[in-house]
Order: structure tokens, then C-alpha cells, then sequence
């Protein structure tokens, strides 16, 4: 059963566009390749393919580029919680909140964050 966005307008932090790589590690231990849609400070939205289960505790890994070198790359991995899943068409768009990430990952994502507020 796939869940609906519920209370979107309600989050905490404004979300920003990006188009980055990532993948998610499932229960079953398969790895699936998804598309990060948007960024907060505690979040990500995710374009999948497939559905994944709802209100669980997943592995990621995200290809983010360094913000002073885009040609440069860095993967930021940690664990996200499942918020929602939904069907947008042939895909999925899933939420997530972050549970667990290295500092130095957490000050990679919001050097991103304050470079796309102030537009530069």
C-alpha cells in the first residue's frame, strides 16, 4: 500500500531543486538507483522507479557535488526514514528525512543549502 504526501506544506525547512544521483540499499538488500529531486537542511524528495516501503529505515548513498567545484564529487551516506511514497505516473516520488549522517556529510549538504538560498 503506497502512502499519500500527507501535510506537505507543513515542513519545517523550505526544500531546493537539484538534479543529483543517488542509491538506496532495500531491505531485501538489493541496491536501486534513484534521482534526488529536492534538498532541505532534514530531507531529501527522490524520483525511484520502483516503490519502496513505506516508513522504513534505508540505507543511501548521494553523489553530491562539491559546492565550490561542481566537477567535483563527494558521496554523503548515512540512513534515511521513508516519509511518504507516491505515484507520479510510471514513478515513484518518495520523501525521506535524514536519521543518521556524518558531520562533515551534514556541513557538505548545508553548504548547498546556504548556497542555493542566497542564489550563488
Amino acid at each position: 500500500m503506497l502512502e499519500r504526501p500527507t501535510l506537505i506544506d507543513a515542513r519545517s525547512e523550505p526544500r531546493f531543486a537539484v538534479h543529483w544521483r543517488a542509491v538506496l540499499k532495500l531491505p531485501n538488500g538489493r541496491i536501486i538507483e534513484l534521482r534526488v529531486k529536492d534538498i532541505s537542511g532534514n530531507g531529501m524528495g527522490f524520483i525511484v522507479a520502483e516503490a519502496v516501503p513505506p516508513a522504513a529505515t534505508l540505507e543511501v548513498r548521494v553523489r553530491v557535488p562539491d559546492p565550490g567545484n561542481p566537477a567535483q564529487s563527494v558521496d554523503v551516506a548515512g540512513t534515511v526514514k521513508v516519509a511518504y511514497v507516491a505515484m507520479r505516473g510510471y514513478e515513484f516520488a518518495v520523501g525521506v528525512t535524514w536519521a543518521e549522517r556524518k558531520e562533515a556529510d551534514r556541513e557538505l549538504m548545508s553548504r548547498w543549502l546556504r548556497k542555493m538560498h542566497l542564489g550563488f
